[in-house]
């Protein structure tokens, strides 16, 4: 217990690690992707940016400020890059969750009792997060309960009986979640929805370094057919629970892992990752 407690802290603590020699560039909840990107007072802002191949050269560093929060995925433009973070403060979030759903306007009532539906969000999502906090290493916060047509029994929407029940259509962007309490946008503070994304990308020599990932129903680092790709120092939590279409000739399989390789890769290090709360893999 004390030698996992010191691990972690190390982790959490740990100073970003990139080649100060190399081109760098700053990425801000507060920025504007109209600047140049090249100190913290002129930070861009958007993951759109920085998966430009305009945007960046190779051999480059692109750091995000600590305490903020990204959603979406980040795709290597060229090879070389090293993500990191600047600042004071809790590692940079990147969320799979495209936005806060806690929004009375994104859900409707349904014709099923108590069951809303939110069109919002992607296809095929493989989580609900509800009013969680940003504490590290929390077990206790509340978790959706995922449906999936052909198991046990179900067969849509109309079967949701239970608080936080969800089903997420592989077909079609829309999502039913069960509340008793109201309209979910109304009651909860927060509600993050992992949609299927691998949130880091395939690239050759890649550095991920600090980074805190959350919030997706596929893998947090997704990759194959690389060269050199480093993960470190990063914390991963609530990945997965998508479906893996087609698997086994079926539609009934979840999937997601926090840091994943899927055919061929040419060096893979993973090194000093906290990983917990992760659907089906760690690390595979």
């Amino acid at each position: 217990e004390n030698i996992a407690s010191k691990m972690k802290d190390d982790i959490v603590n740990a100073e970003s690690d990139f080649d100060p020699s190399l081109p760098t560039f700053y990425v801000s909840e507060r920025g504007d992707d109209s600047r140049d990107g090249k100190s913290p007072e002129t930070a861009w802002k958007t993951l759109d940016k920085i998966n430009s191949a305009d945007a960046t050269p190779e051999h480059c560093n692109i750091l995000f400020e600590r305490g903020g929060i990204w959603r979406g995925f980040i795709a290597p433009p060229h090879d070389y890059i090293t993500y990191s973070a600047y600042g004071a403060g809790k590692k940079p979030c990147i969320y799979g969750s495209l936005r806060n759903y806690a929004d009375p306007s994104l859900w409707e009532k349904t014709e099923y009792n108590n069951v809303w539906r939110t069109a919002a969000c992607g296809k095929n999502c493989g989580l609900v997060a509800i009013n969680h906090s940003d504490e590290y290493g929390r077990y206790d916060e509340i978790m959706g309960i995922r449906a999936v047509v052909g198991v046990n029994g179900f067969t849509g929407a109309g079967d949701l009986c239970r608080n936080y029940q969800f089903w997420s259509n592989i077909n079609e962007p829309e999502l039913y979640l069960y509340c008793t309490f109201g309209n979910p946008g109304e009651v909860f503070d927060s509600i993050e929805i992992g949609e299927r994304c691998n949130i880091f990308r395939n690239g050759n020599h890649i550095k991920v370094d600090n980074i805190c990932v959350k919030f997706t129903g596929a893998h947090g680092v997704g990759i194959g057919g690389c060269t050199d790709y480093t993960v470190q120092n990063c914390i991963f939590a609530y990945i997965g629970g998508s479906i893996l279409i087609g698997h086994g000739g079926g539609n009934v399989t979840g999937y997601g892992n926090a840091v994943q390789v899927y055919g061929g890769c040419d060096g893979y290090y993973v090194n000093g990752n906290w990983i917990y709360q992760i659907y089906d893999t760690a690390i595979t």
